[in-house]
This record gives C-alpha cells, structure tokens and sequence, in this order.
C-alpha cells in the first residue's frame, strides 16, 4: 500500500459484534458487511486513528503472525474499507 504514514480512522458506521463476527452496516451504500475475527480486530482498532505499521504490529501481536502475513492481511482488509467507504 503506498499510503505510508496515513492515518486511517473509520467513519461513523453502525456495526455491532455477534460472536466473533462484526457486522458493519454502509447506509450510503445499502450494504452489509460480515466481518471475521480478524477483520472486527482490526476495525476495533480503527477507532483511534492508526497508520498501517501500527495495524500490523497490533495484528502480529494478537494473532502471533509473521510480519508478510499480517501486512497482507491488513492491506487487503484495508483496501475493502477504503472502496466501501468506511474510512478515511
């Protein structure tokens, strides 16, 4: 991702947790999303600004990941959240 030093922080979006699931839900867009345990981590963490270095350090650490794995994981999670519109 080329965004290097971005903060990205999630908008105002209603979601709630079921199990380990989140469910966001994008008004604008008339969308749901499900999210998995990895995603909802991540979302929880975007209610502070963060920049990407930050999510993956925070993804690493909770789910014992090396740094590859977690980068991809955030990127792509990232860039679903970006073409949604769910942050900024």
């Amino acid at each position: 991702m080329e965004h290097v030093g971005k903060k990205y922080v999630r908008k105002n979006i209603p979601w709630r947790k079921l199990g380990d699931e989140g469910v966001l839900v994008n008004r604008d867009q008339q969308k749901i999303l499900v999210l998995n345990d990895v995603g909802t981590f991540i979302w929880r963490c975007l209610e502070t600004p963060c920049a990407l270095e930050e999510l993956v350090q925070k993804v690493q650490e909770e789910y014992d990941v090396d740094e590859d794995t977690a980068r991809r994981d955030v990127e792509e999670f990232l860039k679903m959240l970006l073409d949604f519109r769910l942050v900024d």
